[in-house]
This record gives structure tokens, C-alpha cells and sequence, in this order.
């Protein structure tokens, strides 16, 4: 928690000028608050420093391609070495230990800036980058400031990121050509970027430096590549860029067209011819709003369109044209025909007497005439131009007129058509409103009919609640307009004021218990109910609780209804105080000036305000309540309670005492007692009456008194007194642990700073005076002389060979205290040394041990170099080390002894080392080690002269240098070689072998006995699956997996089929195979040419060599006609390839294949009659096409038409050259005339070609 307004201040410690000692000491004292349970105790030491570190300016930092912004700066660390701990905006941590210099702080902020971690300051327009201010802190944790807190810092920075989040596009799905497509780079921060640059299929566009592109020419569609790049305002951060495919689809593009004759649009069947011109759709469809129209195929491209043209009229034609991704699009055309025209009505005709009427606005379609004229039974009706197809008629008399008009159509025939128009006079309504021009909302529906006459010249109502003929009320208020028009027109406006019932809608009374209340000041009109008299509610005497109280309106509509009033209990105030009280008062009635007293409501009734009387601070409107006093003194806390809606209240007041923190001035005082004691004083002064503060020392005493004394000895070494002091009021504690410095007992003693208190003649003495508070300080030397202070060094020579020791005494004394004497001694070595050493082995092979005995003069110190380039060695004088040789040859080497004392000397001595072999070996080319295998072993010393002794661990041995060993078990065995120099120098290795065996799955295999050269040889194996197997077919020819055709000559062969496990053992199983010659077959044709016309076939046989029996024989092409059979005959439709495999009795296989050619001239496969005779003797009853066997799959379809147009036959699917389909010569149920007609067919090849042919048939009687 964080108590600004009651930070501690520093407290002086004062020590009396009289005292021995003197200190001025600051004390900083931690603020402990009892009532809220926090300690914090300053134990720490100072930093020493005013500004114990050192942070750089800020920086801004880029964010990567990969979202990441490394923070890197330097922090500087002032005095002692420090500890620090640097907490990140991202909530990730990081220490320091033991700074003494500078550190490097980095961190990895991965920065998003759609979502930026911590609470950074947006970009602006002059700071355009992300701002963090006093968000990444660094404390240093190993000290404290003058406030007894850590010091702490914060370093501000600078973030950039990548400020394009996604790109935008318009709508890239069916579009026209050239396609246009508006572009926009979304950004997280507008005020990130300085400049933009858009760039397609990697060129850049030009004129493209905002975050927007309208209107993008792209001249392809397809896949395209946009790029978008941002820089930012600071040098060096990006530019940031983003990629986006984009995928342009074509929309659909569509023209229709059609031909007609002209000339036909008169005739019952009109026949349409379309030209369609489509990209990018994949279905059409064709549909008419017309149920006569009709097409060849309405899923056709261009269908033919048929019209049954009964009547003449205006029919559109739409075609619809769809694709998988863009929907569809339509093209529509519209055709005008004339056969036996009719006029299409809109409805009933009606019209007015006396006003001018255009009969074509009510006609749903034009006519189209030669000539035309209008006429009327009834002479009194004038027509306007009634020789036009649209004339103006004005009827004068009322009732039904019949229309009639006549002439000729475009098609040259004569028309009447009769029109009925109906005729009503022009009379205006009237209308009967008084009844019904008020009505109260709850009145049944009115029939405006009783009050609109003659309502058969009504032609309609509109308004608010009108349906048809019925106005009703109900839910309308206030004017409601109606719009009357009548059937000539003209319009009337009225209005019907619509009044509600007079239901209660005052708001439902609350009231207290003792309150009266007169209902008709809610709103007028009559009250019933308990405890009314006179409408007024009397609650005297009434339980709390809700009454129903019936009400009856005044109003002209009437009205009544049933209202609820709520009677409240009086209200009654209570509520609790939630903070904790200081002890030393009773129970929440003591509190700490400046923390908040939180007050929480106990009553069931609403709370009004919460305040304190003696200030006048008051809160309102909440049930709770917190209220801070800044200074000491009496206070009452009073609660107003009321309860909701009414104004009845109550009130409670509670009195508590709040206290001040408080100011104390602590010191203490040292006193000299004797020669070896102390007295320490310690006081206080600024502590409130009746607070008494508590000393606990380190020594254990405890003291409570605001000034009390203690005596002890003085120490005889350095020792600091540890006292923390305590004081509270009850709501405010002081407390801190300082230390002081004791000073210490008199004391006479000096010290000989040279090691083991020895040197060499003529060397410096180092001497240190540890006195502590001595004084009348005596010096005396070995010669008698004497000093009054101790010298810090001294010479002294040694002419002799021995050592000579040199005594110092040093004498003192203190006031109070008896003198002290002390001595010690110096010895002084001579100048000169000695080195010698012995030598100690075994034999002098390389790798044996050789130690060395250091036989130098007593006290010096020995480095030993033993000639092979390896580190000197230390060794004390009778002390012995080792060491051993690594030679690969025989080599003497100088072993030396360099002894130092107080002077230098050197000892050699010459030793000479043998080479000692190499006894390490390998096993050679052995993936597998395995029972049965033969097992090779190499050593790596191939010297000649060497003794070779091999023992491979299964009681078998060899002395040969590269021997080999076949294990008969599995098991692992140790293999140990023994190597002998010519010197005698030996040396052993020993290696571990494991031998597996076999350990798979058996071999379950089919393998064939025979094979053909260059044939197949199939092996089926069942077990176990490859890659486990290895392929073996003599002659040394091996394979990891089978060969498909592994005999190239003829001969017997030994086929083996080896398996391998996992750990390398094998097994294997072996077939001899015997190899036979290869087969050869070739296709003999039954003629020389092999070209046939088209419906014609071919003989097809052939020739095998050698001559052996044959197991099959298969054929393989169209139109085969035994496919298994030696010979066969063969029908192709098309050029053919004709393919013949043969197997032999020995598996061996031979292919040939031969390509018969087909000459189609389709013309020549069709005949079509040139007369026939329908008149029933049995010859030529019927026109059809003849055809050639085998080359015509279907006529498709065949039209036979009159030399002036019209289809007299059509026929679809039509059999070629039967007797009982085609033509029979008759034309709607009846014969057709002698004459020529025109023909026109589509056939369909066997081969699938498809030829339309034509010509002409004379039709006899």
C-alpha cells in the first residue's frame, strides 16, 4: 500500500560534547500502521550515493519483420556494486547482479501496435511514434535511500512498429474489362507513416503515396501480387512493407442476337435462329414469358426458338447465363408477331360521363394495322381521330358502351374486335358525418358506407384504421385524416377525432406510516377502498403493505380501474464502522489521523446521507461511506436513512476519537568508566504523554523507559552494539534497528607482516602496530637501541651461512591502566642456495611412472621441467611428484631443477625414454557382427619388429598381425591384443565383441524354376517385407530389390534370395533357374494393303519363333472380334493400332502391333431416294436415308419443308433405311401435294463425326 501524506521524517541521534565518543547519526524511521497491519522494517545499508545509478537519454527503437522490438541501453552503476532488478511493460523481469561498472540491459517487446503491451501513448502528428513513459523501472535492491526505500528509476523510450495491419481491396470477383479495383492499407497509427508506396506484380505504381488506391487499372486477371510500403518518420525503422494475393475473375459477358424472316410473323409457327456470343459462364438457360413460345434445347448456347403463333402479340425471350463464382446474367429481346391479333385488357373498363378517355392506357398491348376505325352504337359519343390505334372517347351517356374496331391487320385480313366500357354519371359524393365525426376508441367498427353516398362511386378510402368499407377505432387517438376518392377522381379530406377511456395514469402513491393522502391530487375522479373517506387514504392504524383502491374516471368516455398504494414502516438507521480500531480505546472508537474510516450501513432502509458534524463533510446516495480526518480530535459520524418514495426518515450519530502520528528525537550517549568499562545513556524526547519507548540491544538487555543506562566492558576487538527502538500511541508505531560502535580495550600488540615472519639478508621487514588506546609507546632492537613509535618497515643483513633471529620488543601504557610489554621474532635466511633431486622408476618405457625426491636446500622452493614440453611442476624440498612419458619413439630428454630461496640454483640430469606401441585395434568392414561371419581385426601399429598376441575371448587365439576368427555362438566376448616392441616395451587393448545371429522373420517365397532371356522373372515374397531382403542371380549379380528382367543369356543359374535383419545377420534360401531363348511373334495381315474403307474389316493373324506352345494370345484394339483367337477379324472406326501379346509355355512373352488405317468419305456412306410413291402399292411407300452397314451410329435428326418454307415432316433419332420410319408423304393428317420438297438431315458416324446433308425428293402420286 502507498500512504502518501504520511511518509517518516528522519530523526537526529545527538551524542553530548563531553562524552568520549561523538557521533551524528541520521535514523530514518519506518512509519508502521497498526490499524492496517503493515511492517516494514529498514535494515538495509545506504546507497552511499545521491543518485546511486544512471540511466541515458531516451531512445526509439524499431520493431523487426517479426514483431519484435529489442530495448537495449546502458545503465551505469555509481559507488559500491549493486544489485539490480529492471521490470519491462510487458510484465517480463530481469536482474543484476553485482554491477560494478555498466551493464547492457536488452529485452526482446514483442509489439503489436493493434495491441501494444503496457499503457504507451498513442502516436501524434508530432510525436510520431509510441511513447512509454515511466513504464520500464529499474530498482536497486541491495541499498536504501534517505527514505529508507530502494531507489528507483524509470527509462523512457520510444516504439515504432510496423504500422500496416492488412490490406483492403474492392471487389475482385466478377469484374469487366479493363478491370478496376480500389486498394487500402490498414493501418493501427495514421500518424506512424510519412509516405507510401504501393507496388503490383513487384513494379511499383506510380503516384501511389497515400494509404488508398481508386480506381487500379489491371489489364489481366488472374493471381497478382500487391506490395505495400510505409516509412516512418524516424531514419532507419523500415520501410515497413506488406504482401497480399489478390485474384481477379472475368465477369460474364454476354450478346444475343436472332434472325427471322419477316414475312413469317403472320403465319401459326414462327421459327427464330440465334446467334449467341458467351465468355466466362458455364450454363445457359432460355425462358419466355409466353407459354407458346418453345426451344430445341433451353439449355443450348443457341437453341432454335419455336413460336406457336395462334395469336398475334408482343413475346420477350430472355436468356440466362450463369458461371460458378460470378451468379448470373440475363439478355432479353423482345418479338412482335401478328397472326389474328387480340386486345389485351388491363381489367374492367370504366370510365365518366363527359370526360375525355384514352382506351390505350388501358390495353396491355398495341396493335398493328394496315387500317382501323373506332365506333360506337350510342351516336352521342364523340371520338377524337378514330381512324388511330389510341383515340380519345368521350362518352356523354351513362351505363355499359360497347367499342367496337374494325380493319384491316399488317397481315392484309379484316378485324373486329368489340370493347365493353362501363360509364357511371359524374355526381359528387355526400357525406354524413356528424355521427360519427367523435368516437371514443373502444366503440365497435363504423361502416362508412352509412355515411358516404352512393357508395358504389366510392373508388377507395385511405387512412388510419380504415379497411375497406370499416373504420375502427380502437388504438387511435386524437384527429385521424381519411382521403376519400371517388371513381372519377375527385377527393375528399375528413377527419374523425378519436378519444381514450379514462383509465387511471397518475403514479401509484407510496407513503409512510402517520400520513394521510387525498387521492384526487394524483387525479381526478372517485377512490373506494380500505381506509379511504372522501378519497382521501388515512394510514392511521393500518399495517404496512399494498391495498388495492378501485378508481372510477370522470371523463367523457368513461373509464375505470384498480391502483396499488404502498404503506411503508417508519424507517430506522444503523450502520457499523468497518475499519479497524488503534488499540488503547475501546472497540472501534480510536482511529489514525489521515486513513480512511469506512462506515457500512446495518439499516434495511435507504440510506440518504452519511456526514460528520463537526467538519460539515457529508456523502450522499450511497449505502456505504468513507470519511478521512487529518488531525487528532472528537468527531460524530451520523447517519439519515429514509425509505423510497416517501419523506420519511430517521437518524444515528456514533462519536470516535482519531489520534496524530507523532515526531520523536531519540540520542544516546558514551561514557568512559575505569580502564575497561562503558556507560551508554539512551534518550528520548517528542513522544506523546503516557507512550514510553522500548531499547532492545544485541547483547539481549531490554529497556523500557524514555531514558535509561547500562555499564559493560570494553571489547577487545572491533564490535559494533546493534538497538532498535520502538514507540506507540496505538495507531502509530516508530520503529528502526541502528548500530553503534564500542570502543575497545586497552591493548599493546604488534605484527610481523612477512611470511612465516622470514626473509632473506638485505631484505624489507614489514612491521604494523595493533595497539588499541596505548599511549608512552617503547621500542627496543637486539642491539639496545630504542624508538617511541613502531617504524612501518626495517632492513636487516645476515653475513652468516645460518639463519639468524632477530627479536623486537614493543611496550606501552594507557591512563588508569598498567604498562604492557610484547615481543616477537624476526629470523633473517643467508644468501645462498642449492638444487638437487634423485630419480626413481620401474623401467623406462613410455607411460610407466617416474618419480622425482627434491633434494635442495632446506626452505626453498623447487619448479621441476621434465624435457617433453609438458607444464613445470612445483614440488617443497623432500616432498616427491611423478610424471609420465608419452614417446612414439625413443627420446632422451633433460629433466632440471630450479630451486629458489634467497637465491637460484639449478640441477640437470639426462633421461632416456623408450617408445611403448600402440596396442588399439578395429574390426574391419563389419556392419554385422553375426555367427558364421568372418570377423577381420586390424591394429593401428603395422611396425615391423612388433610381437603381436591376440585373444578373442572364446579360448581361440592367433599371433598374426591381421587375423581373422569365425564365432560359432552368439554372445559377447572380450578381444584383448598384446603388443611387443623390439625393445621389450609392451602394451595391452582390449575390445568388446557381441556376435548376434539370425533373428527375423523365415523366408516364405515363390520363386519360378524358369525364366526366358530378357524376360520377366517374378518373385513374390511373402515374408519377410523388403527393404529386409537382398536379390542374388549368379554371376556375382546382386540387387537391394528384385529385378524385373534379370537374364540376359541362356543357361541354368543358381537364384538366391538372402534375408537381413535389423541387427545385420542374414539367412538365405537358393532355386536354380533354368533360362530359355526369348520369344518372337509377328502380325501377319490377310492382304498386303492395310487401309480399309470405313464400315469394312480386316483378317489379322501371326507368326511365333521358336515354335513352342502357347499359353495365351490377346488382341487388343476397337472392333477386335475374337480377342483370345489366333486369327480374328477386326472392324475399326478410325485409324487403329492393333497391339497382339503371346505367352508362351515357359512364361516368355513377345508383343507386336500393326496400325490399320480408315478412309471415311462420309458422302459415300449415305443414299438418299430422289422420288418415292406413297400410294399404297406396297414400292416406295415412304422417303428415308439409306445407309452402309457398321458406319452410322444414329440420322440425329432430318426436316423435310415445302418449297416455301413450311415443315411438312421432322423427325428426331430417325432410323437410317427402315420401312416403317420416315416420310409417308402426309401433311396435317392428310396427303401432301405432287412437287419437289427440300431435305435436310444430321448423321452421326460411328466414329462420332457428325455431317449434315441436303438435297430434294419429288413426292408422286
Amino acid at each position: 500500500m502507498h500512504y502518501p501524506d504520511v511518509f517518516p521524517r528522519p530523526v537526529s541521534f545527538r551524542i553530548p560534547t563531553n562524552t568520549l565518543m561523538r557521533h551524528t547519526t541520521q535514523i530514518f524511521m519506518t512509519l508502521w500502521f497498526v490499524c492496517m497491519g503493515v511492517t516494514t522494517l529498514s535494515g538495509q545499508s545506504t546507497c552511499g550515493e545521491q543518485d546511486p545509478f544512471w540511466l541515458p537519454p531516451s531512445r526509439t527503437f524499431c520493431v523487426d519483420s517479426n514483431g519484435i522490438a529489442t530495448i537495449s541501453f546502458k545503465l551505469l552503476n555509481l559507488g559500491a556494486p549493486g544489485n539490480y532488478t529492471v521490470y519491462f511493460p510487458d510484465g517480463a523481469t530481469a536482474k543484476y547482479s553485482g554491477i560494478e561498472d555498466t551493464v547492457t540491459v536488452r529485452h526482446k517487446l514483442e509489439f503489436f501496435c493493434s495491441d501494444p503491451p503496457g499503457s504507451p501513448s498513442l502516436p501524434t502528428m508530432e510525436s510520431p511514434f509510441y511513447a512509454y513513459m515511466g513504464e520500464l523501472s529499474i530498482v536497486r535492491s541491495d541499498c536504501v535511500n534517505s527514505q529508507g526505500d530502494s531507489p528507483r528509476g524509470s527509462y523512457d523510450f520510444n516504439v515504432i512498429p510496423n504500422p500496416l495491419e492488412e490490406i483492403t481491396s474492392s471487389r475482385l470477383t466478377c469484374l469487366e474489362a479493363p478491370f478496376m479495383v480500389d486498394l487500402e492499407a490498414v493501418l493501427c497509427q495514421e500518424d506512424l507513416v510519412e509516405r507510401f508506396q504501393w507496388f503490383l506484380d513487384g513494379q511499383p505504381i506510380g503516384n501511389s503515396d497515400n494509404a488508398q488506391i481508386s480506381n487500379l487499372v489491371i489489364l489481366e486477371p488472374g493471381l497478382h501480387i500487391v506490395r505495400v510500403e510505409a516509412t516512418t518518420n524516424k531514419e532507419g525503422c523500415g520501410p515497413f512493407f506488406l504482401e497480399k494475393e489478390i485474384f481477379i475473375t472475368e465477369a460474364p459477358d454476354l450478346e444475343v442476337d436472332f434472325l427471322v424472316d419477316s414475312a413469317t410473323l403472320c403465319l401459326p409457327e414462327v421459327t427464330i435462329a440465334t446467334v449467341t456470343s458467351a465468355a466466362n459462364v458455364t450454363r445457359f438457360s432460355w425462358s419466355s414469358d409466353s407459354p407458346d413460345v418453345t426451344f430445341s434445347d433451353p439449355t443450348e448456347a443457341a437453341p432454335v426458338i419455336f413460336i406457336d403463333n395462334q395469336f398475334g402479340d408482343q413475346r420477350t425471350i430472355t436468356l440466362t447465363a450463369g458461371s460458378e463464382t460470378c451468379g448470373e446474367v440475363t439478355k432479353s429481346f423482345t418479338l412482335t408477331t401478328y397472326n389474328d391479333q387480340k386486345m389485351r385488357l388491363r381489367g374492367q373498363l370504366e370510365t365518366c360521363a363527359n370526360e375525355s378517355y384514352r382506351i390505350c392506357e388501358d390495353l396491355l398491348n398495341t396493335l398493328v394495322v394496315e387500317s382501323i376505325r373506332w365506333e360506337d352504337a350510342d351516336v352521342t359519343t364523340r371520338i377524337t381521330n378514330n381512324t388511330t390505334v389510341c383515340p380519345e372517347i368521350t362518352f356523354t351517356t351513362p351505363g355499359e358502351h360497347i367499342l367496337t374496331a374494325v380493319g384491316i391487320d399488317v397481315c392484309g385480313r379484316p378485324f373486329s374486335l368489340p370493347v365493353t366500357v362501363w360509364v357511371r354519371d359524374n355526381e359528387p359524393l355526400s357525406f354524413e358525418w356528424s355521427a360519427i365525426d367523435t368516437l371514443c376508441e373502444e366503440e365497435p367498427p363504423v361502416d362508412l358506407a352509412n355515411h358516404i353516398k352512393p357508395w358504389s362511386n366510392v373508388a377507395s378510402v385511405k387512412g388510419d384504421g380504415v379497411d375497406g368499407r370499416w373504420f375502427n377505432p380502437a388504438g387511435l387517438r386524437g384527429d385521424v385524416r381519411l382521403t376519400v376518392t371517388d371513381s372519377c377522381g375527385a377527393i375528399s379530406n375528413l377527419s374523425i377525432h378519436v378519444l381514450t377511456t379514462g383509465g387511471f395514469s397518475g403514479r401509484e402513491p407510496v407513503i409512510c406510516q402517520g400520513e394521510d393522502l387525498d387521492l384526487t391530487s394524483l387525479q381526478p375522479g372517485r377512490y373506494t377502498g380500505p381506509g379511504i373517506t372522501d378519497n382521501v387514504f388515512h394510514s392511521a392504524g393500518m399495517e404496512p403493505g399494498l391495498y388495492q383502491i378501485e378508481y372510477i374516471s370522470d371523463a367523457y368516455c368513461g373509464g375505470a380501474g384498480t391502483i396499488t398504494l404502498t404503506l411503508h414502516a417508519p424507517p430506522v438507521a444503523d450502520f457499523s464502522i468497518a475499519s479497524p480500531s488503534c488499540p488503547g480505546g475501546d472497540p472501534g472508537t480510536v482511529f489514525p489521523a489521515g486513513q480512511p474510516v469506512k462506515l457500512v450501513n446495518l439499516s434495511g432502509s435507504e440510506v440518504i446521507c452519511y456526514s460528520v458534524l463537526e467538519t460539515g463533510d457529508r456523502q450522499c446516495g450511497s449505502a456505504n461511506a468513507s470519511f478521512t480526518f487529518p488531525s487528532a480530535g472528537t468527531y460524530t459520524l451520523q447517519q439519515v436513512v429514509g425509505s423510497r418514495g416517501t419523506d420519511c426518515t430517521d437518524t444515528l450519530s456514533r462519536t470516535i476519537e482519531v489520534r496524530n502520528s507523532f515526531s520523536p528525537d531519540f540520542t544516546y550517549d558514551l561514557e568512559e568508566v575505569g580502564c575497561d568499562s562503558l556507560a551508554i545513556t539512551f534518550h528520548s524526547k517528542g513522544l506523546p504523554a503516557g507512550v514510553v519507548p522500548g531499547w532492545s540491544l544485541s547483547n539481549g538487555k531490554v529497556l523500557q523507559a524514555k531514558q535509561a543506562t547500562i555499564k559493560m566492558a570494553r571489547p577487545y576487538e572491533e564490535k559494533w552494539m546493534s538497538v532498535a527502538v520502538r514507540a506507540t500511541n496505538g495507531c502509530f508505531q516508530f520503529q528502526d534497528t541502528f548500530s553503534l560502535e564500542l570502543p575497545r580495550r586497552f591493548q599493546v600488540s604488534f605484527g610481523i607482516m612477512n611470511d612465516n615472519r622470514t626473509v632473506c639478508s638485505g631484505d624489507t621487514v614489514y612491521l604494523q602496530d595493533n595497539s588499541v588506546n596505548a599511549s608512552q609507546i617503547r621500542v627496543t632492537y637486539p642491539d639496545g637501541s630504542t624508538e617511541t613509535e613502531l617504524p612501518e618497515f626495517l632492513v636487516v643483513n645476515n653475513p652468516t651461512k645460518s639463519v639468524l633471529a632477530y627479536p623486537i620488543v614493543l611496550s606501552g601504557s594507557s591512563t588508569g591502566c598498567n604498562t604492557k610489554t610484547v615481543s616477537d621474532t624476526i629470523f633473517i635466511l643467508p644468501v645462498e642456495t642449492r638444487a638437487g633431486f634423485n630419480l626413481t622408476y620401474t623401467d623406462n618405457c613410455a607411460q610407466g611412472e617416474v618419480a622425482l625426491v627434491n633434494l635442495s636446500t632446506s626452505g626453498s622452493n623447487g619448479r621441476v621441467f621434465w624435457g617433453d614440453g609438458s607444464s613445470p611442476q612445483w614440488v617443497a624440498v623432500g616432498d616427491t611428484i611423478h610424471h609420465r612419458y608419452e614417446m612414439g619413439r625413443d627420446t632422451t630428454v633433460t629433466i632440471s631443477l630450479e630451486a629458489a630461496l634467497c637465491g637460484t640454483d639449478v640441477y640437470r640430469k639426462e633421461f632416456t625414454v623408450l617408445a611403448t606401441p600402440n596396442p588399439t585395434f578395429s574390426l574391419v568392414d563389419s556392419p554385422a557382427k553375426c555367427v558364421g561371419d568372418s570377423l577381420r581385426f586390424l591394429p593401428e601399429a603395422a611396425t615391423s619388429g612388433y610381437s603381436y598376441d591376440w585373444d578373442f575371448g572364446d579360448g581361440y587365439f592367433s599371433q598374426h598381425q591381421r587375423p581373422g576368427h569365425v564365432y560359432e555362438k552368439p554372445g559377447t566376448y572380450p578381444v584383448i591384443l598384446e603388443v611387443t616392441s623390439a625393445s621389450g616395451c609392451s602394451a595391452a587393448d582390449t575390445a568388446w565383441v557381441t556376435v548376434g545371429k539370425y533373428n527375423g522373420p523365415t523366408i516364405d517365397a515363390s520363386i519360378p524354376e524358369a525364366a526366358c532371356v530378357d524376360g520377366p522373372f517374378p518373385v513374390q515374397v511373402h515374408s519377410p517385407a523388403a527393404p529386409a531382403l537382398r536379390f542374388l542371380y549368379g554371376s556375382n549379380r546382386r540387387s537391394i530389390g528384385a529385378l524385373e528382367r534379370p537374364f540376359s543369356q541362356v543357361g541354368t543359374f543358381p537364384f538366391t534370395l538372402v534375408a537381413v535383419d535389423a541387427a545385420g545377420c542374414r539367412t538365405d534360401t537358393t532355386v536354380m533357374v533354368t533360362v530359355h531363348p526369348s520369344l518372337a511373334v509377328n502380325i501377319a495381315p490377310d492382304r498386303r494393303d492395310t487401309t480399309v474403307e470405313l464400315g469394312n474389316s480386316l483378317n489379322l493373324t501371326f507368326a511365333a519363333t521358336p515354335q513352342r506352345a502357347l499359353d495365351s494370345v490377346l488382341w487388343s484394339g476397337n472392333g477386335v472380334g475374337d480377342p483370345t483367337a489366333t486369327r480374328t477379324l477386326v472392324t475399326p472406326i478410325a485409324d487403329e493400332l492393333y497391339r497382339l501379346s503371346v505367352t508362351d509355355q515357359f512364361g516368355c512373352r513377345a508383343f507386336d502391333s500393326i496400325m490399320v488405317r480408315v478412309q471415311t468419305d462420309y458422302r459415300e456412306r449415305v443414299y438418299s431416294p430422289n422420288v418415292f410413291s406413297p400410294n399404297g402399292d406396297g414400292v416406295n411407300e415412304t422417303f428415308a436415308l439409306q445407309v452402309k452397314p457398321n458406319t452410322v451410329r444414329s440420322i440425329t435428326s432430318m426436316r423435310i419443308r415445302s418449297r416455301w418454307g413450311a415443315v411438312v415432316y421432322e423427325c428426331r433419332e430417325c432410323g437410317p433405311g427402315n420401312g416403317a420410319v420416315g416420310w409417308d408423304g402426309s401433311f396435317n393428317g392428310g396427303p401432301a401435294k405432287t412437287g419437289v420438297y427440300l431435305w435436310n438431315a444430321t448423321v452421326e458416324f460411328v466414329d462420332g463425326a457428325r455431317q449434315t446433308f441436303t438435297g430434294d425428293v419429288i413426292l408422286l402420286r
